[in-house]
């Protein structure tokens, strides 16, 4: 996997390495990850995020129907 090739951070950057992965024919499993309840602040999640996510996954799949997903 070439590190110095991905693209995104944070969300993104999980959907952008585990599709690579997935493409490359590794195994893919899925670590549950519990969270307390946040008792203080705010939610770090914003639209911003959400929406780089969504557009994550429509590059991926565009790149690589057109054959240029390194």
């Amino acid at each position: 996997m070439r590190l110095d090739r991905v693209r995104s951070d944070g969300y993104a950057f999980q959907i952008e390495m585990t599709y690579k992965c997935w493409r490359k024919g590794m195994r893919i499993r899925e670590i549950p990850i519990v969270f307390t309840d946040r008792r203080a602040g705010e939610s770090k999640m914003s639209r911003r995020i959400v929406w780089e996510a969504v557009g994550m996954v429509w590059r991926l799949r565009l790149t690589d129907l057109f054959g240029k997903l390194e």
